[in-house]
């Protein structure tokens, strides 16, 4: 956990104890990149979040989670209309007031 996107690293395992003790071969890879970087709230009510971001290129759909415990469980929010793959703002409803979202 708490790798970069669009980062390279090597891994390898070591084994500490035991007849077998040493490294492991080394594995190589460069994380994916984050394909949103500026997904936002452009507005609020009291049930309802306006969102925006840049165009994705190549999506087919799309689909905004929601979560009310800081991100540990997520589920699907209710938006406004269907997202297709070319959408770059949504509004997400049935919000509850007074209420955290991440």
């Amino acid at each position: 956990t708490g790798l970069s996107a669009n980062t390279s690293y090597s891994f390898r395992l070591v084994i500490t104890g035991g007849a077998n003790a040493g490294n492991s071969n080394a594995v190589a890879l460069t994380t994916l990149s984050v394909p949103v970087s500026d997904f936002a709230t452009t507005g609020k009510t009291s049930t309802t979040a306006d969102f925006g971001w840049s165009a994705v290129s190549g999506a087919t759909s799309l689909a905004i989670e929601q979560s009310t415990d800081g991100g540990t469980t997520w589920s699907a929010a209710t938006t406004s209309g269907a997202l297709g793959g070319s959408d770059t703002s949504a509004t997400v409803t049935g919000l509850s007031a007074n209420t955290s979202y991440s």
